[in-house]
């Protein structure tokens, strides 16, 4: 059952009647935050990431209960958190590895408030842990801590935020589900957690719990974190990657491991890089798509099932605004507010109304106005700018 924008129910006010203003996708669910500082959510629920107070799932948006204020939110596995405008933090779905911060290691369907932080300016949500970026450029951190993705260097998990030490002037955060990055105003970037396959740039070892600065990389103005590699965005236009290179996600002809960031040859004047499970998107200032790495589903948009480590033109794509990689599958969004999809279609997340796999983009039926787009790891999400009920 539905809710109206004034909160009350209402069977025939749907979200896309609502201002939505952000969303995001996590590995079984999806949130939305519209205009009004209030939360939506849709999915599997299992674990009670849903917020509703119940484990049962639902696949159209209801309105979480008791959420007001909210600025930004963020979905991992099973696991949701929210950003409150006086700077406090609630979480809710998945808790067994302390990922709701609320010293419990219980699962909650309600939300709970995160305990120890305040004053926080961004999140960032991993598979099982939680970054926060506070006002004074300083990382608070909580949630799965068995790769030392919380920056500790014991416990395989803290239920209570604790602080990342180092790392101050930080701009924003990224997180995985095993690693966690930092962006520092000055355009440096530090990593820590998981090194397993070179995602951190940090060159052979394997775990590094304090954030150690990423060797030869500077003037970064963007990043983003997938499953075992990350992605750099330079000022000049330059995309930067590093880690697993199995499917020539990094960029580079050799399958091993990339273990400190290269330049990615054939990008140029990128303006977005986006990371999705083993591929990668970078959008060029003329609109353009550029794809490279695993392509069994077609996620490349170059009308091929062929890996490519070379970046290729993703087909009919040239006036592009915002693009989005998911698992398997990528989104883009025209000038026009037209939203494409192309890759892996086994969940319906292309949303063309088919289950089969698209190898090249095909525009989304029924939609318009699209502003933003999110990929999680197997649905997508829109923004649209629709008006209000």
């Amino acid at each position: 059952m539905d809710h109206d924008c004034d909160g009350e129910v209402d069977e025939d006010c749907d979200i896309d009647e609502l201002v939505l203003v952000q969303l995001s996708g996590g590995s079984w669910h999806s949130l939305a935050l519209d205009d009004q500082g209030r939360v939506w959510a849709w999915g599997l629920n299992g674990y009670g990431g849903l917020g509703d107070g119940t484990t049962d799932d639902h696949y159209d948006p209801a309105l979480v209960p008791g959420v007001e204020g909210a600025v930004q939110v963020g979905a991992g596995n099973h696991l949701s958190a929210v950003l409150l405008d006086d700077g406090s933090v609630l979480a809710w779905g998945a808790g067994t590895e302390g990922q709701l911060g609320n010293g419990e290691s219980e699962d909650s369907s309600s939300p709970v408030v995160v305990q120890g932080v305040e004053d926080v300016t961004q999140i960032a949500v991993g598979g099982a842990h939680v970054l926060a970026l506070l006002e004074d450029g300083t990382i608070m951190a909580w949630g799965s801590n068995t790769s030392r993705q919380v920056g500790k260097e014991s416990g395989d998990y803290h239920s209570t935020a604790v602080a990342v030490a180092g790392p101050r002037q930080v701009q924003s955060v990224a997180a995985s589900a095993n690693h966690s990055l930092a962006l520092f105003e000055d355009g440096r970037v530090v990593g820590w957690g998981s090194n397993h396959d070179g995602q951190l740039g940090l060159g052979e070892g394997e775990v590094f719990t304090i954030p150690m600065l990423v060797p030869d990389l500077s003037a970064v103005v963007g990043i983003s974190t997938s499953w075992f590699h990350s992605l750099a965005v330079l000022d000049d236009g330059t995309v930067m990657a590093w880690g697993t290179n199995e499917y020539g996600e990094v960029g580079s002809d050799d399958s091993s491991r990339v273990d400190s960031p290269i330049a990615v040859s054939g990008v140029e004047g990128a303006l977005e890089a986006v990371a999705g499970g083993y591929h990668s998107l970078a959008l060029l200032g003329d609109g353009s798509v550029m794809a490279w790495g695993y392509n069994r589903y077609g996620q490349l948009g170059d009308a091929s099932a062929v890996n490519s480590s070379v970046p290729v033109a993703v087909d009919g794509l040239d006036d592009a605004v915002s693009i989005s990689a998911g698992g398997y599958h990528g989104l883009a969004v025209t000038s026009l507010g037209h939203g494409l999809a192309w890759g892996w279609n086994a969940t319906g997340q292309l949303g063309d109304g088919t289950l089969g796999a698209a190898m090249e983009p095909v525009v989304l039926p029924d939609v318009a106005g699209v502003v933003a787009v999110e990929a999680g790891g197997y649905h997508s999400l829109l923004l649209t700018d629709d008006a209000a009920c």
